[in-house]
């Protein structure tokens, strides 16, 4: 399982990660049907790891949809995908709209995707022991970058030190609340109208040994929340504040799918700033 985020969990520990690093990658410009569709520039990072590169309106994608002729903005949205090395033919699949391609020889891809949409993104790495990933995202005029770790046997071996093994019926989910170090973090997950209850939880204490829990731990590398055997579903993430913390904006679509065999992450910003930095 992947137990940290950007050296901060249970995979930092272990010394295993396997890295998918999304960007915005800069395209070159599609003639527009409406010459005066023209996006703003925006601009994120995904913190610590990643940054974004700022495009102008030169760089949007206008396509034209047929039946009322309004303009579709489309926006590259990339990634990187790595496993102490670039990862090369990886599955990379938009599940809506629906979408595939694979890293190519650098383990880099990327997609053209609506601006505006609410959009799943899974990966598969040809490594069949390393669980798929689900992250989401809401394509803007420019994308905070995507991080995806792959979660091996050396993550599902410290599941097992603490007692736990993955029912390869249920999914794994792991949700960040970003650069917080303050503890009692916690989600309620909702799918089909009902609150759904994971099998266990884990992160780190201070000390950065993982723990058996359902809220965050309270020092330094705390901040993701491990929660497994949870039912298949579309789910939403509620966050609950933790000690002294401060509130945790979400940063990713309204809902998520969870499925089995699969790793689904969830990000919220939990810092003063109001962006999903």
């Amino acid at each position: 399982m992947k137990l940290a985020e950007r050296g901060r969990g249970l995979r930092a520990a272990l010394s295993c990660c396997v890295l998918v690093t999304a960007w915005v990658l800069a395209c070159s410009p599609t003639p527009s049907s409406d010459p005066t569709v023209a996006p703003q520039v925006d601009s994120g990072s995904d913190a610590v790891v990643d940054s974004a590169v700022p495009m102008d309106a030169a760089d949007a994608y206008v396509a034209t949809d047929a039946a009322d002729a309004a303009p579709i903005v489309l926006r590259p949205v990339g990634g990187h995908v790595e496993a102490g090395g670039a990862v090369v033919g990886a599955k990379v699949t938009v599940l809506s709209p629906p979408m595939m391609t694979t890293t190519d020889a650098s383990g880099n891809f990327t997609f053209n995707l609506p601006l505006g949409a609410a959009v799943v993104i899974k990966v598969e790495a040809l490594d069949a022991t390393r669980l798929p990933m689900i992250r989401g995202l809401v394509v803007g005029l420019t994308n905070r970058p995507r991080t995806f770790y792959l979660t091996g046997p050396q993550e599902l071996g410290a599941l097992q030190s603490l007692g736990f093994t993955l029912d390869p019926a249920k999914a794994l989910v792991e949700v960040d609340f970003r650069n917080s170090t303050h503890g009692g973090y916690s989600v309620t997950l909702t799918g089909g109208g009902a609150t759904l209850t994971p099998g266990f939880g884990a992160a780190l204490d201070g000390m950065g040994v993982p723990q058996s829990t359902m809220v965050t731990l309270a020092g330094g590398t705390g901040s993701t929340l491990y929660l497994g055997d949870v039912a298949p579903s579309n789910v939403s993430f509620a966050p609950h504040i933790g000690d002294a913390g401060l509130p945790c904006k979400p940063c990713d679509g309204p809902a998520l799918p969870t499925q089995a065999g699969v790793v689904t992450w969830y990000d919220f910003e939990c810092r003063s700033a109001t962006d999903c930095l």
